[in-house]
């Protein structure tokens, strides 16, 4: 099973977000601070909430691109994206992922410009993502590469992996 990190965070909010994001819809929201923006840091991983056969993951590239992925078996994969780079000075971001059956939002906010909120609508993924019977994600395609079959070892022989996102 993935941990979440998340800073002051007990372990029954760890849980209950958990929990969240097995419902159809929802909203996490985050405060993050300007480590976020820091464009030395390359491309990093910010958050990955694996709950069940839902996938939650949120992830930065070098270029400040903030990326929203929500994986489920009844949407697929649908990402959400937001250039940081017009919020790159402000010492405090506010992040807020929304999911539901029919859409997929990433707002961010500069608490000091609230004016000035930053908009990503989702959109289906090039990448589909599955989730183990033991909390392991596995990712399938990227960015101009398409996947036509995918098949995997296990200790009772060849699995093969459907082609359809978060799938059992």
């Amino acid at each position: 099973m993935e941990r979440i990190l998340l800073l002051n965070a007990t372990q029954l909010q760890i849980e209950e977000i958990r929990s969240a994001l097995m419902r159809p819809e929802g909203t996490l929201a985050l405060r993050t601070v300007s480590g976020l923006t820091d464009a030395t840091m390359g491309r990093f991983l910010v958050l990955q909430v694996p709950a069940g056969k839902v996938l939650l993951r949120l992830e930065r590239d070098e270029n400040l691109r903030l990326t929203f992925t929500h994986a489920s078996p009844g949407t697929g994969t649908r990402v959400a994206f937001v250039d940081l780079n017009s919020v790159a000075q402000a010492p405090l971001i506010d992040l807020f992922l929304i999911w539901s059956p029919t859409e997929l939002r990433l707002h961010v906010v500069n608490p000091a410009d609230p004016a000035n909120m930053l908009s990503g609508e989702g959109q289906p993924s090039r990448r589909e993502f599955q989730i183990g019977a033991d909390g392991r994600v596995v990712q399938i395609g990227d960015e101009n590469v398409r996947v036509m079959g995918a098949h995997m070892g296990s200790s009772t022989g060849l699995v093969t992996l459907s082609s359809a996102p978060v799938r059992q």
